[in-house]
Order: structure tokens, then C-alpha cells, then sequence
């Protein structure tokens, strides 16, 4: 039997993550900002979210829930017009043009979405769910693996090009490097592990054959970033930054000014309607203003000059939150959680030793990098996926995790278990020095010092190396360090987009070039496995065997981010477990009018 997927009957996936709110790994580098004053939580009114059901297995438990878009009453017909101004942190990134298959910054995550789809998405409002984008419908073999998607009827680029499935193909070869781009797309991991082969029997059906089953499979299908271009421009196009982008989404490009502002006006010609049957999108269109300096943006907020404060820098926002709550008390409020704080060890002597490795991970403060470094909007507990307690399906819990390993500060008696394990490996803990290597963006060097510090403060001698920019990616790459530390994040709180990256050998950001034949077996079952709740238990053991014996990229905790909207933003929120929702695409966002 095969399972039929309507629009209207969504598949549970396990959300999207990762965080371009702080700073995060793949994306541009962030504003540095001075570590705020410790501000208090505030309290903001939360809706447990509605879970779709599962076609084949019991349903996981539910994350903490979050604030949800504002409450609209059923009779409030959406109103149509009016343009949103939305603030961006910088422009297109030097030399990557309008390409989200090579680029994952502000432009690729919030400009982007409003002017190009992918085969599928997440959905708005409750991004716990996959709902159809371009593809309308589509069915998964009982095996897992041929996927079938059945395109809408009408669509057209916006040169007026009729869009067609081997567009798809085209879009998703040059994410897999079948095509030549001169780039390896940061995206090629969520599709060339799995994807065997694609054809288009029409204009209107894609097949795709994996290699195996990949309970991550539809994660790749409704990534931000794997979005289509039409084939008919050329695998080079939306490199140049002088070509205007050409999507099918609900925007078309009006007008850039670089460094100043980006403006997208409504695709007359959009294909998808709403549930009363009228046309989307609702916005006239959206002006985005390139502000770089942090308090400038802020102002402007408190002003009422951008109704949004997402993708303010964390800090500014986190200090102010209170008084900010008492001149918006209408507002919706929320924090989210997609960026993480790591560091990755070499894989040469003595780190090529657990017990050194766990050595030096019990001297991490934890709390108290969180409390100094993310006051307020970070979160200490490290389980290497998500956790339960910040909206993760995947992850340990955090009682788990501290029974693994140090959550906690470093205490005498966690000094004393460290010296204990450098005797067990027959390296002298007073006569050791290491080396930690990390970037001079203020951000990243302000981490890695707290870290220098506490190990100083533990008995050991630790140098920060600070290569260049231009040094420290060959450097990296070729193992040339000791220890090194960088902030991260995923496009989906998935296992194969999270642990994938680090930890099965010969992956992507396995730089350390460690090997376990163990830990390649349980990721290869957990991402063959295609039932969610068999899987997790499977990603729950792998965790357990990383922080245990595997563990050579730790994390510190995970980095979030205080968010805030205006009433008037409706069909909007920008909380979704993780970083990389799609409140971007703005196509149901409509502008309620101003109250008196």
C-alpha cells in the first residue's frame, strides 16, 4: 500500500532548526556585541501545539510549547495591501549573488523565501508540520524508497516561463554537484547521501529513487535553502548579484540598492489561493532595510518602524525585554533555540584518547558560560541534539545529560576526576599544553576566552592560535590544530542534518578525522530507519554514545534568542524550534490596521 499525502494531510517531522538569530555557522558573520546585563525571563503565554497524526507510529512527545501567532477570530477576513518593512543585518554576501545553494545568510533566510519555493515546506504557523509548496501532493513507497511528487498546475517563473518538474531536477543537481556551479553547496549533504536518481515523467510529476531509506528525506525536500531556478537561465545565473532573482515565489525583485535596501513587490501571477478562495499574498510587498548597527535597528523597533524584532542582535533585545514588554504589553513574546557553542577536538595524541577528551570536558562551566557569555536566552544543558526542554524531539533530556556529563561548573571534585584521567591515559595534567584555535571575530573570541579562562583557572596551560580568516578554513580542514571552537547550527533538528555533520567518518565537518566503526553503525540504522519512533530511539542511543566514548565535538549549550512582533502581523510567528522556520516567506502575512 502506498501512502497518498494531500495539501491537506501533513506528515509530522521533527522541526526546523538552527539560528541565524545568533550567530551561527553557514551563515554571515554576525554583528559582534558586548555580553549583556543578566535580564529577567519574561513570561509569555503559551499554546501547546496542535500535533497532525502520524500515518504509521505513535506520535512523539510533546516539545515545550511556545507562544503561537496571534489569535485571529474566524469571521477576521484577512485585509489585502500595504508594504511591511523589514530589517535586514547585511547585504548579499561578497561574490554569492541571490544563490540559496551557496549561501546561507540573512539575504539566503529571510529575503529569498518571499521570491522562491521548494517542492515542499514547513508550515508557517505550526512548523512541527510539512506542507505542500510547489508540489501539491506526493506519495512515499512502501519501502521508502521511490518518492512521487505531483507539481501544481499553472505555475510560471516570474519572467513568465511555465515552470516545469525537470526544473526541479536542475535545482537539485546543482545541490547534489552534478552540476558545475564552481561551489560545493553548504545543501549537498541533505540530498547527494540519499538521492540514486531523479526523473520527470512529465512536466508535472518528479520521481526520486534513494539509495536506502532516510527517515531525513523530507527535511531535504522542505529546506529554506533547496528552493528552485529555472533551468532555462543557466546553472550560473543566480551567482551574479547584477541578475535580477527569477523565482516562482508569491514577490517578484522590484529594486536593489546594495547595502541599503532590498524591495520585493506581489506577485500578480502567484498560483496559490487562501481558504476563502482569494489570491495570495496579501502584502503589496515588503522593503528591506539594510541596517548593520545594532542600536540603530533597536530604535527603529521602538519606534514602530519595523513591527518585528527577529533577527535583532539577541543581546540588545535580552537587556531591554522588560521595559520593552511594558511599552508593547500587547506584543507576542518567545525565545528560540538553533544555534549551538562547540568545540572539536584532533584527532592526534593525547586527544585521540577518550579519557583526555572527557578530561577536558569536565572542566567546561557550562552555566556559567551561559550566564557570562548568553545571559538570559542561553541554555546549559549540551545533549547533542535538541532537547526536550527547548522545544527537540531528538535530544536527551537534561537530568540524562548531566548524568553523562559536567553540566555544571567546575568544582574541586571535578578537577580532581579530570587529573585522575590524564593519569589513567599517562599524560601529566601540570606539564600539559594544548593550543585552542578560533577566530578574531569579537563574538568567537569572546567565547573561546571565557573557555581559555576556566581551563587556566582548572591547572591547565591553553594559548589561543588565531589564525586569519584565509588561514583558518585551510587550517581546519587539513587538521592543522589542536582544539578548535566555532558556533553552529542546522537547517532541521534532525539527527543527519546535526550529527551527521561531525561525527560518522569522512563527514563533511568530521575535520578532526576521527573513525568509530560503532558510531557509523548506529548513524547509519537511525538514518535508515523511517519509523520516528524506532529512529529516535535509535538517535537516543547514539547520543548516549557520544557523550560517552565519541564525544570529540562537544557542545557548551545552546545560544537562543529573545523574539518580539506587533499584533498587526497576522498569520505570523516567529518561533519554530530552532532557526530556520519559513516566517520569511510572508505569503499568508497580512498587516491588521493600526489601533487608536
Amino acid at each position: 500500500m502506498r501512502k497518498r499525502v494531500p495539501v491537506a494531510s501533513i506528515l509530522v517531522i521533527f522541526a526546523v532548526v538552527a539560528l541565524v538569530i545568533t550567530a551561527c555557522g553557514g551563515g554571515g558573520e554576525p554583528t559582534p556585541t558586548k555580553a549583556p546585563s543578566v535580564a529577567a525571563t519574561p513570561t509569555a503565554t503559551a499554546v501547546t501545539p496542535t500535533q497532525a497524526p502520524a500515518p504509521t507510529a505513535t506520535q512523539l512527545p510533546t516539545p515545550t510549547p511556545q507562544p503561537t501567532a496571534t489569535p485571529i477570530p474566524e469571521e477576521d477576513r484577512p485585509l489585502r495591501g500595504g508594504i511591511l518593512l523589514v530589517r535586514l543585518q547585511q547585504g548579499i554576501t561578497q561574490g554569492r549573488g541571490w544563490d540559496s545553494h551557496w549561501a546561507g545568510g540573512m539575504i539566503e533566510i529571510k529575503v529569498m523565501p518571499t521570491m522562491l519555493n521548494g517542492s515542499l515546506m514547513l508550515d508557517e504557523l505550526e512548523p512541527s508540520k510539512f506542507k505542500a509548496d510547489l508540489a501539491e501532493s506526493w506519495t512515499i513507497s512502501d519501502d521508502g524508497l521511490l518518492y512521487t511528487l505531483n507539481y501544481a498546475s499553472g505555475i510560471r517563473f516570474h519572467d513568465g516561463t511555465p515552470f516545469k518538474a525537470s526544473d526541479v531536477i536542475f535545482s537539485y543537481d546543482r545541490i547534489r554537484g552534478v552540476i558545475d556551479t564552481g561551489y560545493i553547496s553548504h545543501q549537498k549533504d541533505t540530498f547527494a547521501p540519499y538521492v540514486e536518481s531523479m526523473d520527470a515523467p512529465d512536466d508535472r510529476t518528479l520521481r526520486i529513487r534513494l539509495q536506502r531509506p532516510a527517515g531525513a528525506f523530507m527535511n531535504s525536500l522542505s529546506s529554506l535553502f533547496a528552493v528552485i531556478y529555472p533551468e532555462h537561465l543557466g546553472p550560473l545565473y543566480p551567482k551574479d548579484p547584477q541578475n535580477p532573482p527569477v523565482g516562482t515565489g508569491p514577490f517578484r525583485f522590484e529594486d536593489h540598492k546594495p547595502d541599503v535596501r532590498i524591495q520585493v513587490r506581489r506577485n500578480e501571477d502567484y498560483f496559490k489561493t487562501d481558504k476563502f478562495g482569494g489570491k495570495l499574498p496579501y502584502l503589496d510587498g515588503i522593503d528591506f532595510e539594510i541596517i548593520v548597527d545594532s542600536f540603530t535597528a533597536f530604535a527603529a523597533f521602538r519606534t514602530g518602524r519595523f513591527l518585528e524584532a527577529d533577527y535583532l542582535d539577541p543581546g540588545i533585545l535580552n537587556e531591554s525585554i522588560d521595559r520593552i514588554k511594558e511599552q508593547f504589553p500587547n506584543y507576542t513574546y518567545g525565545t528560540g533555540f538553533g544555534s549551538w557553542r562547540m568545540y572539536g577536538f584532533n584527532n592526534k595524541p593525547p586527544f585521540d584518547d577518550v579519557r583526555i577528551r572527557r578530561a577536558l570536558d569536565l572542566l567546561v562551566d557550562r552555566p556559567g558560560f551561559m550566564l557570562t557569555r548568553y545571559p538570559g536566552y542561553g541554555h546549559s544543558g549540551a545533549s547533542p541534539l535538541l532537547p526536550p526542554s527547548l522545544q527537540g524531539r531528538w535530544g536527551l533530556t537534561d537530568q540524562e545529560t548531566s548524568e553523562l556529563i559536567n553540566t555544571g561548573p567546575v568544582t574541586p571534585e571535578r578537577i580532581a576526576e579530570a587529573r585522575a584521567l590524564f593519569d589513567a591515559a599517562g599524560v601529566d595534567y601540570d606539564s600539559f599544553e594544548f593550543k585552542f584555535m578560533v577566530l578574531t571575530i569579537p563574538t568567537y573570541l569572546d567565547d573561546a576566552v571565557f573557555q581559555q579562562e576556566t581551563w587556566r583557572q582548572a591547572g591547565l596551560k591553553v594559548e589561543l592560535d588565531l589564525p586569519t580568516l584565509a588561514e583558518f578554513t585551510p587550517r581546519r580542514r587539513s587538521a592543522d590544530y589542536d582544539l578548535y571552537a566555532v558556533p553552529a547550527s542546522a537547517i532541521a533538528d534532525d539527527p543527519d542534518f546535526v550529527l551527521g555533520r561531525y561525527y560518522p567518518t569522512g563527514a563533511a565537518e568530521n575535520y578532526g578525522k576521527f573513525s568509530d566503526p560503532k558510531l557509523d553503525e548506529m548513524y547509519l540504522e537511525q538514518s535508515s530507519t523511517t519509523d520516528p519512533v524506532k529512529r529516535r530511539e535509535i538517535a537516543l542511543d547514539l547520543q548516549r554514545y557520544i557523550l560517552t566514548t565519541a564525544n570529540w565535538y562537544p557542545k557548551i549549550g545552546w545560544a537562543g534568542a529573545w523574539t518580539a512582533w506587533s499584533p498587526r502581523m497576522r498569520n505570523y510567528s516567529a518561533i519554530c524550534p530552532g532557526a530556520y522556520c519559513y516566517r520569511a516567506r510572508l505569503e499568508i502575512v497580512w498587516l491588521a490596521p493600526e489601533e487608536n
